[in-house]
């Protein structure tokens, strides 16, 4: 195995360089004697040396950090750190060892260092017990830091990496959505197993009461029981469902209803996920294998998913159905952006659209039109009223399309003309070489002429 020259430690202040003065083999890191002095400060300080500690300015440096490092990507500070301290090799004739903890981390390393060999706590158990030591000792072996300040900095930062990983937002917690309607299901599935269990059990001797003992009674009345006691329960989560729904997406709970609304930001993922789709995926959201299995048989495709649910889409006619499917999920689209981008969204625009959603119903059946988005959408912004302003001036920043995919199509254009004007020059200058060869070779086989028309000569 070979020598470790020098150890990363990624600390929650910053990144700590150390040069090895002296490890055990492989072998000899599993020994107690070496633990134990690993343990021991004065013993583990002679084999390291701190070269370089490099502390981060702020908490939000540090979270980027962090969020870089679990990524497998290599910061530029990182980079500055190893630029500096490290000595500088190509890695043929020698190599510098380092060691680190993430395996990815070391990876991007490598890439950065062709010259450097990485080693990890998975590939190196002397790695892994250096690295322990410093992280033991590192209050005393990193310069300028009072006991308590390392495990305060890694307590703070691991919330608010946590945080971030999670997505948690006081706001818009629709991760508790998601666990909320997985619970729902999960107790539908326990109420109905009871229930069955309950009547087959009862109804099996319901005909000859006479002939119940005590024991049965017992047994069947303390079944009972937990059966309501469940489906109270359920009906407590749902609950919960829909008052969390009211404070995260209520347009997309008024148009759609509770269920298929938690269900749609379950199977995206998370609102924000869902509001990125557009209407199309939306509108098959839940079908993924039918629409597999249609490509693959060249068949018909799903028009429905989740949405199958929706109440619109279940008072609609058979042949209707693909219609109001694709209606519901354009509508569906359009609430999820606005709960998502809204500040403090209420359910004025869900009301609206479902109202439009029960017209396109009375439109397949009368042949009454119904109204436009563009009307809608005005009204209910004409009802909010010093909102509605509020809201018509966040839009105002926002690009527009028709000249973004003008801006795009001029550059694409430009693009065009330049590989044009670029493909012309090289094929003229390949046509210059090529007169030029068959000039040179012309007048090589006039020399060559002459000479031997005036050999014959002599």
């Amino acid at each position: 195995m070979a020598h470790v020259d020098y150890v990363l430690f990624e600390a929650a202040l910053g990144y700590a360089l150390f040069s090895v003065v002296h490890q055990a083999d492989a072998v000899g890191a599993k020994l107690k004697e070496v633990q134990a002095a690993i343990n021991e400060l004065p013993k583990f300080s002679k084999m390291v040396n701190l070269v370089n500690f490099t502390p981060f300015s702020g908490h939000i440096e540090a979270l980027e950090n962090v969020n870089l490092i679990s990524e497998g990507i290599v910061s530029d500070q990182l980079k500055s750190v190893l630029e500096l301290n490290l000595p500088q090799t190509s890695g043929k004739k020698s190599k510098i060892t380092l060691g680190v903890a993430e395996r990815n981390l070391g990876s991007a390393i490598k890439a950065q260092f062709p010259g450097l060999s990485i080693e990890t706590i998975e590939t190196s158990a002397v790695v892994a017990e250096l690295i322990r030591g410093i992280r033991l000792h590192a209050e005393k072996l990193l310069k300028g830091l009072q006991t308590g300040d390392l495990s305060k900095a890694s307590l703070g930062l691991a919330h608010a990496y946590s945080r971030a990983k999670v997505k948690f937002n006081v706001t818009r917690n629709d991760n508790h959505i998601i666990q909320a309607i997985a619970t729902v299901d999960f107790q539908d599935k326990g109420v109905n197993s009871f229930f069955m269990r309950l009547r087959e059990w009862y109804g099996s001797h319901f005909p000859e009461l006479q002939r119940f003992t005590a024991p049965d009674y017992d047994m069947i009345q303390q079944l009972s029981q937990l059966v309501v006691k469940q489906a109270d329960n359920r009906r407590s989560t749902s609950t919960y469902l829909d008052e969390k729904l009211d404070q995260v997406a209520p347009n997309l709970k008024a148009l759609l209803g509770s269920s298929v609304a938690a269900r749609l930001i379950s199977h995206a993922g998370s609102l924000t996920s869902l509001a990125k789709l557009p209407s199309s995926t939306l509108q098959i959201l839940g079908a993924e294998k039918a629409l597999f299995r249609a490509l693959k048989t060249k068949g018909n495709t799903p028009k429905f998913g989740l949405l199958y649910h929706a109440g619109a889409i279940a008072k609609a006619s058979k042949q209707n159905k693909g219609r109001m499917s694709r209606c519901v999920a354009n509508k569906a689209s359009m609430c999820s952006r606005i709960d998502v981008f809204s500040g403090e969204p209420d359910d004025r625009f869900g009301q609206a659209f479902k109202a439009q959603v029960d017209e396109r119903l009375e439109f397949y059946a009368t042949g009454k039109r119904p109204s436009k988005n563009t009307d809608v959408i005005k009204s209910v912004m004409e009802s909010l009223g010093d909102a509605g302003e509020k809201f018509d001036e966040d839009m105002i920043d926002a690009p527009d399309a028709a000249a973004s995919k003008k801006e795009k199509k001029d550059k694409k254009e430009k693009k065009d003309k330049k590989d044009k004007k670029d493909k012309k020059e090289k094929k003229r200058k390949h046509d210059d070489e090529d007169v030029a060869m068959t000039n040179a070779d012309d007048g090589e086989k006039k020399k060559k002429k002459k000479k031997s028309k005036g050999a014959k000569d002599e």
